[in-house]
């Protein structure tokens, strides 16, 4: 991806003679690159240029990187920091992460890796929205497809829900309104071919012919196998939770449990008193 605007890079670095073909890198790349051998020069400059990142060294006479970084962040809190060192030792770069340092480089360093870096932090959000819209308009034509299948199977719903669902998240994270329209249309047609489905087989799912559970099968399916062999189970049941609502949550989760997503359908009516009900009930109102 390219920029209109030439982006302007300022490098810090007090051997920065010693860097000059990676300067003609990134200036062949489009970046504009100003330089400046010490932390004092390099804040003047943050002064007085607009920058869209800084390389900086850690090692360095007078201001140390850290102490630079620190007082970058004083003058433009926003401004992504690369910082690039010798140094390996682990608490140095927990020092640097906690004073929130955009990307962290070990010498040394070649030109292919100060531009993924720069491109991560300044192209990032263009490249995903790109890569993104590349991605959804290469399933559109499959989702349809699935949508359109006359299939009474709950589990062929579910798939699909969750996959809109999943889209719907990634449009909300990274916004495209032409995309967006089109995501909403085709929830709109999954919405009304799932309503056919309900009305037509609605009656022999809840007689026990779906293929996921039902409210007042939820028990039997995926919590009584546990108590059967004498696991330790906690059943916490949130009212009123959408999928969508889950996956945003999900990740919370993950990273401090071994979980897996399982689906089970609501029983007609979906208010509470109906659907909670059977839940614990183990049965359907009559």
């Amino acid at each position: 991806m390219k920029n209109l605007k030439k982006q302007k890079i300022l490098w810090v670095d007090d051997e920065i003679h010693l860097l000059r073909p990676h300067i003609l890198f990134l200036e062949n790349k489009g970046y504009e690159v100003l330089t400046a051998t010490n932390g004092v020069d390099a804040l003047e400059l943050i002064r007085k240029e607009y920058l869209h990142a800084v390389l900086l060294d850690e090692m360095m006479d007078g201001l140390d990187g850290l102490a630079v970084l620190e007082k970058i962040k004083n003058l433009r809190p926003t401004l992504p920091v690369i910082m690039i060192t010798k140094n390996e030792e682990e608490s140095l770069m927990e020092d640097a992460i906690g004073r929130k340092i955009s990307d962290y480089l070990t010498k040394p360093i070649n030109p292919s890796q100060i531009l993924l870096v720069l491109k991560k932090n300044l192209d990032g959000l263009d490249i995903t929205r790109e890569i993104q819209a590349q991605q959804y308009m290469s399933t559109f034509a499959e989702m349809n497809d699935r949508i359109n299948e006359n299939k009474s199977s709950l589990r062929h719903w579910a798939r699909i829900h969750t996959d809109l669902c999943r889209w719907e998240i990634e449009f909300d994270e990274n916004p495209r309104e032409d995309l967006k329209n089109i995501l909403n249309n085709q929830i709109s047609e999954a919405n009304y071919r799932f309503e056919k489905q309900v009305i037509d087989n609605y009656e022999s799912w809840i007689n026990g012919d779906a293929d996921l559970p039902l409210s007042h099968q939820m028990m039997d399916s995926y919590v009584l196998p546990y108590l059967k062999e004498k696991q330790k189970v906690l059943l916490l049941v949130i009212d009123c939770m959408r999928l969508d609502q889950w996956l945003m949550l999900s990740p919370i989760i993950y990273q401090r449990f071994d979980a897996e997503l399982h689906h089970q359908v609501s029983i007609l009516p979906t208010a509470t008193p109906y659907s909670r009900n059977a839940l614990f009930a183990g049965d359907h109102p009559e």
